[in-house]
């Protein structure tokens, strides 16, 4: 009984512990923001994106100091701030904000800004389709290691602003799904499945579609929600 009691007054010590360590990150980021640190702008506004820290989600406020940090050069608070305005999180979406964030993002490097740079002109968001300039943003993402490997597959695959190259499109899926992407996989098994760039392999195909997360690639894209169906029907 008694070591039971221990047990749990350690545990609840060590939750005051750890609440109260949070509380005071939070009000050093809070103060050095407060004071102009870019970084710890965009921390901050993190902080209040996801309800982290112990601090309640809050838009306005994310988007108060994304905005801060992002004006002040900040890559990826330039980028974060592009997702508000795409997304419309606390505010009215409005593409050709989110694309001038996204390039001021993109332009200093950032992998992410790049991809979603690349994303808009592929969608024609807020801007003129452009297919050749989305291949060029998704290059850049991944040349920086970040994503694209899906994207580019799939221009490959379709001739979208590239000559259709299947042992491009093939290369692009593969490199994705060893880092774990999803939806590379599900390129690589279209690739298997119609004999794109290989010998077509139905059981290296299935084995492809096994490992893919269906629930997280499902809400992720439509066009694997349109191979979770199409792959019961093969």
């Amino acid at each position: 009984m008694k070591t039971k009691r221990l047990f749990v007054t350690i545990i609840c010590f060590l939750c005051i512990y750890v609440v109260w360590g949070q509380t005071v990150s939070v009000k050093q980021i809070m103060a050095k923001a407060e004071k102009g640190d870019v970084e710890e702008q965009f921390k901050l506004g993190s902080l209040y994106d996801f309800g982290d820290g112990g601090l309640s989600r809050d838009s306005e406020k994310a988007k108060y100091w994304y905005q801060k940090s992002a004006e002040q050069g900040y890559a990826k608070a330039q980028n974060s701030l592009g997702l508000f305005y795409e997304l419309g999180k606390g505010l009215m979406k409005d593409y050709e904000k989110a694309i001038y964030w996204y390039q001021k993002s993109a332009e200093q490097g950032y992998a992410i800004g790049q991809y979603n740079l690349g994303r808009l002109y592929e969608k024609g968001h807020g801007i003129d389709q452009d297919y050749e300039k989305a291949v060029y943003w998704y290059q850049k993402s991944v040349a920086n290691n970040g994503g694209g490997y899906y994207r580019l597959g799939y221009c490959y695959e379709n001739g979208l602003g590239v000559s259709q190259d299947y042992k491009k499109a093939y290369d692009y899926y593969h490199k994705g799904a060893e880092k774990g992407d999803d939806l590379s996989k599900y390129g690589l098994f279209i690739c298997y499945h119609n004999g794109y760039a290989v010998k077509k392999d139905e059981s290296k195909a299935n084995i492809i579609y096994d490992g893919i997360d269906k629930n997280k690639a499902y809400r992720v894209n439509q066009q694997v929600q349109r191979a979770c169906k199409f792959r019961h029907n093969v």
